[in-house]
């Protein structure tokens, strides 16, 4: 079994190299695969997102400002009434 103190980014990374015909460990039996992926751990490369990627999402962003804005203060109310005392969640907004 997995101990929860253990860190094991070390032997994952190791792990998903032998599965992907790479580095110097025995590869994972299809079992072994397929118990790492109940536990939602996948071994497949993960694809980089690409600059042209990143700018479409930072543009997007940059679209809904005034949408993040009206997020942010409702947020920070929220925020402020439960300082002042709690908050009652059975309150109509």
């Amino acid at each position: 079994g997995l101990n929860p103190i253990n860190k094991i980014g070390n032997s994952k990374a190791s792990i998903a190299q032998a599965y992907r015909g790479n580095g110097r460990r025995k590869p994972p039996t299809q079992e072994q695969v397929k118990e790492l992926e109940k536990l939602g751990i996948s071994l497949e490369k993960k694809q980089a997102r690409t600059s042209k990627e990143i700018a479409e999402a930072s543009i997007s962003s940059l679209r809904d400002i005034e949408m993040s804005d009206r997020e942010d203060t409702a947020l920070k109310e929220l925020v402020e009434r439960t300082k002042e005392g709690g908050l009652n969640l059975y309150e109509q907004s």
